[in-house]
């Protein structure tokens, strides 16, 4: 008996756990229409904090803001209504002990369409600095991060 729960309880905290770490959302109004909605994706390095000044809904670390990527992957994928929606992106990405990321977040609006699928890629306008030979490991991509918008469908 005691087994049983012990294992009951286990699977019931990897279930919380992870099915609040999701980056698969749906912030559609009302009903559910797979070929009217609109599909953003998008990861791992661009992190995606607010869609329309809404809050992603996963931790995203110690100091760090809620975010829409997943915990696991760092992927996301937003399923939402047609339309003009304003996203809050920031660029994160760890090799080794070294950092690349955004202090401030990039704001850009996205027109889309039903049935459409969009993709947030990277665009650097000059030269990363690599860390490796560098005395400091955090190295600061504003000034040559955009995020950019690909419509893929």
């Amino acid at each position: 008996m005691f087994n049983t729960l012990k294992l009951s309880f286990s699977v019931l905290c990897v279930f919380i756990l992870t099915g609040c770490a999701t980056g698969q959302h749906l912030m559609v109004s009302g009903s559910y229409d797979s070929s009217q909605i609109s599909i953003i994706k998008g990861g791992p390095f661009e992190t995606l904090h607010e869609i329309d000044g809404k809050p992603g809904p996963n931790f995203g670390g110690a100091g760090n803001p809620r975010m829409y990527n997943s915990a696991s992957g760092r992927l996301f994928h937003i399923e939402l209504d047609p339309g003009t929606h304003v996203l809050k992106l920031f660029y994160l990405e760890v090799i080794g002990t070294n950092v690349y990321l955004t202090k401030k977040p990039v704001i850009i609006s996205i027109e889309t369409e039903p049935g459409g699928i969009y993709l947030i890629e990277s665009k650097f306008s000059g030269q990363r600095i690599d860390l490796r030979s560098r005395s400091y490991t955090a190295y600061d991509v504003g000034e040559i991060w955009t995020p950019i918008v690909r419509k893929i469908k």
